[in-house]
């Protein structure tokens, strides 16, 4: 035996240098060809928030009322029973269920404007996506290549609305970091902290109810758990799971909250709105899905390194993100500290070598302290960095905020707000409703807060911008007198156009407002000096100034078309004659004035 032992000594010793010396290069290859493509990956990420990061505000439409409701609350100090914006919903009440969010948005805005509410919705997604969720895995000796590969994949679009959902994220992360601690053991003190926690979650954002779930979930599987070792009930955990849900009460509006919030699930409110649709109809929405069903497949595949508590949770994420938009970014806050739970699972080091040379070889209790350390250390001044720069470079001051908040249609809405009367009564789509609460002007017929209206009149405005045939009627029935919409209601626009009963006052291609055509409308366009001999002495931008000629051409063009299908060229050849004198260089116009110009005549003969 010794003998034996003293040969396989041999043999080993006489084939480790060239065993060294064949690994060698090759680990040294794989080691190269993991930091490119972990470099590759990292600037793939910083480009993704780049990208994204210019729609903070742009895509961020609540936002508006969102800052005038908590403005109204600080001044006032107490929340508003009814509607304080619109001028067709005045009796309808009017549920701050996100107050507290709202008053702090309003408090920054007060500050630094509308500039420092986009860069603090920047940085706290950025330290989120390039710091709290990659030193979460990280931490777990998960390499950064995976990291990074997976945050790839989970941007969407609201992870960068100001909107309270942010703080939603923040707050689901906290509870399952304090319920896994709990399960594995440490029964620390912080798990007391949840109801309090809860209390500040139920007066941010309407996603509180997950908190609730995430505990419910933790409670039920422990006490399976228990019952199968013959144990007793946790009545530890069963003591929170109750004081959470009598924390939940601890609202401006009580057990009323509940009812409010049940009411955005049994079809009582409009729900067509973009968010809410299915995720599998958006093309942006694949790679979110991607990585939920990569995180699906991992945890099945892992499920004895995972609590049960996960696997639910998980489908139930799910589940809710294929069906609901706005559920993908919540879907992903969810899963990935558990998917981290399953992939620190595996073996790393044999598919991605790396060394560790120097004292810290010795001591793997030092080593893991140090990297901990020096990992979210790193990560955190890294995210604030990148994510303040790509804040700055995208919007640097507080004019190009405004500017990025209205869709570049900062000027039409300014010319409303200073020159529509309060008596006015505009229809308005609802993003831009929620920009004219902003700027000022006004009440509006609709916004974005599609809860605070009924349900059959949110379905007669849509009738209205699609447009149906009785769009008119629905303008006569609410005696409109001024019309504010976006141009990408198209058919809604083009029906303007080819109307008789509507002026065009200003257009920047994007907003356009309307006036009745009526006596009392024309003396206003006078006034105003927006008369078609009068506009390029108005005093607007030369830019607005051109590009409302350009609409009041397309909007006589469209109606003189109109008059000739409806065998009336005399009257088309009134309003080409009329387009001709605001764009005389246009040939297509001349043109088209000649031609039913003669055809006039040929009718008159």
């Amino acid at each position: 035996m010794q003998l034996h032992a003293v040969i396989s000594n041999l043999r080993r010793s006489s084939r480790t240098p060239d065993r060294v010396h064949q690994d060698a290069p090759h680990a040294q290859t794989v080691c190269w060809l993991n930091a490119i493509i972990t470099l590759v990956f990292t600037v793939n990420c910083v480009y993704l928030f780049w990208q994204h990061a210019g729609c903070i505000l742009a895509g961020s439409y609540d936002s508006g009322w969102i800052i005038k409701t908590g403005e109204y609350i600080l001044q006032q100090r107490q929340l508003p029973a009814h509607d304080i914006f619109s001028w067709t919903s005045l009796d309808r009440r009017f549920v701050c269920y996100q107050w507290l969010f709202e008053v702090i948005v309003a408090s920054l805005f007060q500050i630094g404007g509308l500039w420092l509410v986009g860069l603090i919705a920047c940085l706290t997604t950025g330290v989120l996506y390039f710091a709290v969720l990659p030193a979460s895995w990280m931490t777990q000796r998960i390499p950064p290549l995976v990291t990074l590969s997976c945050l790839s994949l989970v941007l969407t679009p609201h992870w960068f609305n100001v909107r309270p959902q942010l703080c939603s994220y923040i707050l689901i992360l906290i509870f399952i970091h304090l319920l896994e601690r709990y399960r594995k053991g440490n029964r620390s003190s912080f798990i007391l902290a949840l109801p309090a926690l809860l209390v500040l979650w139920v007066n941010l954002h309407s996603f509180w109810f997950i908190g609730l779930m995430l505990i419910a979930s933790y409670f039920l599987f422990d006490n399976l758990r228990r019952l199968r070792s013959g144990q007793g009930v946790n009545l530890e955990l069963g003591l929170v799971l109750v004081s959470c849900i009598v924390a939940s009460l601890v609202n401006p509006y009580g057990t009323d909250l509940f009812r409010y919030i049940l009411s955005f699930t049994d079809s009582s409110q409009w729900m067509g709105m973009w968010e809410v649709q299915p995720s599998w109809l958006m093309p942006s929405a694949v790679l979110p899905l991607t990585y939920l069903v990569l995180a699906w497949v991992v945890l099945i595949r892992c499920r004895r390194h995972v609590p049960a508590e996960a696997l639910m949770i998980t489908l139930l994420a799910i589940i809710a993100a294929l069906f609901v938009r706005r559920y993908l970014s919540v879907a992903v806050f969810c899963t990935w500290p558990y998917l981290g739970a399953a992939l620190s699972t595996i073996a790393w080091g044999q598919y991605l070598p790396f060394r560790i040379s120097g004292p810290l070889r010795r001591s793997k209790a030092v080593r893991t302290h140090v990297c901990t350390t020096s990992t979210m250390l790193s990560l955190a001044a890294s995210s604030i960095l990148i994510s303040s720069a790509i804040w700055s470079f995208a919007c640097p001051t507080e004019g190009a905020a405004l500017s990025q908040y209205s869709d570049s249609t900062l000027e039409v809405l300014s010319f409303c707000s200073s020159h529509l009367k309060a008596t006015d009564r505009v229809f308005n789509d609802p993003v831009t409703g929620s920009m004219m609460i902003f700027f000022g002007g006004p009440a509006v017929f609709l916004d974005t807060r599609y809860d605070m209206y009924r349900k059959d009149f949110c379905n007669e405005v849509m009738d209205c911008l699609t447009p149906s045939l009785n769009w008119t009627l629905i303008l006569k029935k609410n005696s409109i007198t001024h019309i504010l919409v976006r141009n990408d209601y198209y058919s809604f626009n083009q029906a303007l156009k080819e109307s008789p009963e509507w002026l065009l006052a200003v257009d920047d291609g994007r907003l356009s407002l309307w006036l009745a055509n009526r006596e009392s409308q024309t003396e206003q366009l006078n006034k105003w000096r927006l008369s078609d001999d009068q506009i390029s002495r108005s005093g607007l931008s030369p830019d607005l100034i051109a590009r409302t000629i350009q609409g009041r051409c397309r909007k006589h063009y469209a109606l003189a078309k109109k008059l000739l299908r409806e065998a009336c060229p005399s009257e088309a050849a009134g309003e080409l004659e009329k387009a001709v004198k605001l764009l005389p260089t246009s040939k297509i116009l001349r043109t088209e004035f000649e031609n039913a110009l003669a055809k006039s005549k040929t009718t008159v003969l």
